[in-house]
């Protein structure tokens, strides 16, 4: 697999690209880059507007749990904190028949930045 393209070529690059005098091998002998690269890039330019594509899918597996569950979750929290993790399953299960390890829930609720300590706190004041 070829490396990546610098910043620095990039902007090359598409410099020469938008002056519109240059033709694709004169402006990768100039990068130091290949033809297929300045021919991407182009595409980019008029499919994306700008010289890389956008990452549109965040890398790695889908959410087990949704926004909507997690806020569900947070919600039933604030009525009852004193929950256990294998109780928040429970009612995960009940509301939204998914089946959610006890690691995922503690994942998400950190992420959340709730924790029992946080809520005692919060109802004894």
């Amino acid at each position: 697999m070829a490396p990546r393209l610098s910043r620095y070529q990039r902007n090359l690059i598409h410099g020469m690209l938008e002056a519109q005098i240059f033709s694709n091998t004169e402006i990768a002998a100039a990068a130091r880059t290949t033809d297929r690269s300045i021919r991407s890039i182009r595409r980019n330019l008029r499919v994306f507007g700008q010289p890389t594509a956008p990452c549109l899918a965040k890398p790695g597996p889908t959410p087990v749990l949704t926004k909507t569950m997690v806020e569900a979750l947070l919600y039933y929290l604030v009525e009852k904190p004193e929950l256990y993790l294998d109780e928040m399953a429970l009612f995960l299960w009940d509301e939204f028949r998914v089946i959610i390890s006890l690691s995922t829930i503690s994942r998400v609720l950190l992420d959340a930045g709730w924790s029992k300590k946080t809520v005692r706190g919060l109802i004894s004041n």
